[in-house]
């Protein structure tokens, strides 16, 4: 007698009652597991091959009144990166995406030439700054990575697509290529496709991936990175058929490093399978070996890379304090205790960094926050269906001049008014006294109009007592 067994990765609640497990008895012999999965590059071979040439061409649309800009002799290109820069040419000459300009045009710029990170080869650009002043652009919406990771919930099967040299997947109207003609030492040449230097390129190509994957459940469109995702392999499955068999017919090509129904894949630089977001441990990797900053620019990109992972910690504004105190004008760079023990503390702090929970709008939401001398600081929770409560986001934010001198009650008052608003959500706000938060005439006009932001929402505001909150926001990652 043989039975198909099905494991489920991250089920906690038991699928059979007691009595049932009883009367199936005891699995005497496991012969083997087998999970299968679609072979969609032989499915869709055409698809992983060359580059593709989107069925719309586009036309790029210029004000009348900017007079058209153009260069004369060729930029500088260092000695050691002559050969590779002609050997890019001569691949995008083979690949069509730019061709030879022998008659005059009006515009004509420059390139900019930008090793790969393997230094094995070199990346061109056109400088289109001077074009870009007289570009149309469409207005098309672009979603922030927090929006798109806020649709996850429920997902445990992961598929990522990358468009190949996604912006050159677009033709160019025959009566635009000359506007981008460019100058190098090997000649003039004008692009065949969308370059990536002009100022309406992310617009177009996103409005055209929106259109082309419209109506299919479980996509994320960002820019050339594509995410389907879904609660099941056998759903799944078919959603990512369907979004194969649209972008074939568009005639978009992808790369080979997609991957195709994965548990786990990294996406917008973050690390998310079906338990949460991850922090993506190159970033933290790379905060753990920066060494100790020696002037601002080094601090700055400390800060920049820190900022990077800032809803995976806590009070994160209260511990760059010292850190941002030498980035003032007019101060001299002195590196003291202070700033040490903030720059370790970030760093320890970025080294335990929690999963974050993915955000569903069907749970409970909690709002901890509270404020301090230095910042403000909160975290978006949910109760799980196991009662317990995860971290969804952390924020903070520094304080001006300004709202230093405030007294707490205004501070606290200022961070209940910034939190969010708009579902059934309950704020934990440190220490404000109900009896000065409700009575108008303790209140000024300003205070009055911070409590007044949460009246017309499903929500309610519950006071904490004593010093509780203030560790709950680093003690809620724990549970």
């Amino acid at each position: 007698m043989w039975e198909t067994l099905h494991v489920i990765q991250g089920q906690h609640q038991p699928l059979l009652s007691a009595s049932a497990r009883l009367q199936m008895g005891p699995i005497a012999r496991l012969n083997s597991l087998t999970t299968e999965t679609p072979d969609f590059r032989a499915e869709f071979p055409n698809l992983f091959k060359g580059l593709g040439r989107h069925k719309d061409a586009y036309t790029i649309k210029t004000r009348p009144d900017i007079q058209p800009v153009s260069i004369y002799t060729p930029r500088k290109i260092a000695h050691p990166l002559m050969t590779k820069v002609k050997t890019e040419i001569d691949r995008m000459l083979s690949e069509g995406v730019i061709s030879f300009v022998n008659e005059p045009t009006a515009w004509c710029s420059g390139i900019v030439v930008v090793p790969k990170p393997d230094q094995s080869s070199v990346r061109i650009c056109v400088d289109l700054t001077a074009l870009n002043k007289a570009v149309l652009r469409e207005v098309h919406p672009l979603s922030s990575a927090d929006d798109d990771l806020a649709l996850l919930a429920g997902s445990r099967v992961f598929t990522k697509l990358d468009a190949r040299s996604g912006f050159w997947q677009m033709p160019l109207d025959p009566q635009s290529r000359l506007l981008t003609t460019f100058l190098t030492p090997f000649g003039r040449f004008c692009m065949n496709r969308l370059p990536f230097g002009i100022s309406s390129a992310p617009e177009v190509f996103q409005r055209r991936m929106s259109e082309i994957l419209r109506d299919i459940e479980g996509v994320i469109r960002h820019m050339d990175d594509i995410l389907e995702h879904a609660p099941t392999q056998s759903v799944h499955e078919d959603r990512v058929r369907i979004v194969l068999q649209r972008l074939q017919e568009a005639g978009l090509t992808l790369n080979e490093k997609c991957a195709f129904s994965k548990p786990s894949v990294r996406f917008l630089a973050h690390i998310i399978d079906g338990q949460g977001i991850h922090a993506d441990p190159e970033k933290v990797e790379g905060i753990r070996e920066f060494p100790a900053p020696s002037n601002i620019t080094e601090l700055q990109r400390f800060l920049g890379m820190v900022n990077q992972l800032a809803k995976f910690t806590p009070e994160l504004a209260t511990h760059t304090e010292p850190l941002r105190q030498l980035l003032k004008k007019d101060l001299f760079w002195f590196w003291g205790a202070p700033q040490e023990q903030a720059f370790l503390k970030i760093k320890t702090n970025l080294m335990s960094t929690p999963a974050l929970a993915h955000y569903s709008p069907e749970k409970e939401t909690i709002v901890a926050a509270d404020a301090s001398n230095a910042g403000l600081g909160a975290v978006l929770l949910q109760v799980q269906s196991d009662g317990s409560r995860r971290p969804v986001s952390y924020i903070s934010r520094s304080l001006t001049a300004a709202e230093k001198i405030m007294l707490l009650l205004r501070r606290r008052l200022l961070l209940q008014h910034g939190l969010p608003r708009g579902s059934a959500t309950t704020f934990l706000v440190g220490d404000i006294q109900s009896r000065q938060t409700t009575n108008p005439l303790s209140l000024s006009y300003r205070q009055k109009n911070y409590t007044s932001c949460h009246q017309g929402f499903n929500t309610s505001v519950s006071d904490s007592c004593g010093s509780s909150l203030r560790s709950s926001m680093s003690r809620e990652s724990s549970k």
